[in-house]
Formats: structure tokens, sequence, C-alpha cells
């Protein structure tokens, strides 16, 4: 998105250079420049976002640390699947349940593993307001 963000930016004044060019001054050395800038920056662009990123996929394919992350994509996503069908199948009444939720429909808590609950930090604990800073006199700075 940045990519074709900037390139749009880009060729916005460009192509403004383009149109001044074309109608008012006629063929010339800016036309001529504007013209061949305007093309590279988007031929560049195509090929930065359909060419480029799509072999730098295939040439990273057989990394290791891709491999170990596709592994683990498709544990997870195996997990991820056989819960939805679960939820899908103890759903009833047509109502659907949420991937992580009992049969109940309520979110289940997040914790550890063996359901414990996560351990929080004590100053997160505190119930009640949270303390904003109070700005100090100037006779005190």
């Amino acid at each position: 998105v940045r990519s074709i963000n900037t390139t749009v930016v880009a060729l916005l004044p460009i192509a403004a250079v383009l149109v001044v060019g074309f109608t008012l001054l006629g063929p010339g050395t800016l036309l001529d420049l504007s013209l061949a800038l305007f093309i590279g920056i988007g031929v560049g662009a195509y090929s930065s976002i359909f060419i480029a990123t799509p072999l730098l996929v295939d040439l990273r394919r057989n990394e290791p640390a891709v491999r170990q992350l596709d592994k683990y994509v498709a544990r997870h996503g195996a997990k991820a699947a056989e819960a939805a069908e679960a939820a899908e199948i103890s759903g009833g009444a047509g109502e659907p349940v949420a991937v992580g939720s009992d049969s109940t429909g309520a979110a289940a808590p997040a914790g550890l593993p063996d359901g414990a609950p996560r351990p929080v930090h004590k100053y997160a604990q505190a119930a009640g307001p949270r303390n904003q800073p109070k700005r100090a006199p100037k006779s005190r700075r």
C-alpha cells in the first residue's frame, strides 16, 4: 500500500506537468522529460509490486526460517479449522459461535494453556481511576 501511495503522489505532479506541457506549451524538452519520468515511475511501481515481490517470495521459500514459519502456520491453521468445525457443529439453533468459546457462547477467558489465569503486574491490579501526573508549581521546578 505504501508503494502504491508513494507512486500516486509522485505521478500526480508529473501528470500535471505533462498536461500543461501538452496543452499549453506544445512539444519540447519539458514534455519529453516529463513523459520519460512518468513512464519510468509507472513501470518501476508495476515492477516492484507485481514482479519483484512474488520473485522475492519464490527465492526465499527454501530458507529455514520461512520453512519453519510455514510449518507453524500449517499446524495452527489446522487447529483453527478444527475449532471452527467443532464450533459449527455445537452452535445449534443456527447461531454462530465464536472460535475459542464454550457452548454457552461466552468467550473463553485468555489464560495459560492449563487454564490458570494470566499473572498481572501489581500496578495493573489496582482498582480505581488512574492517577494523572500533576504539574509542579513554577517555584518548585
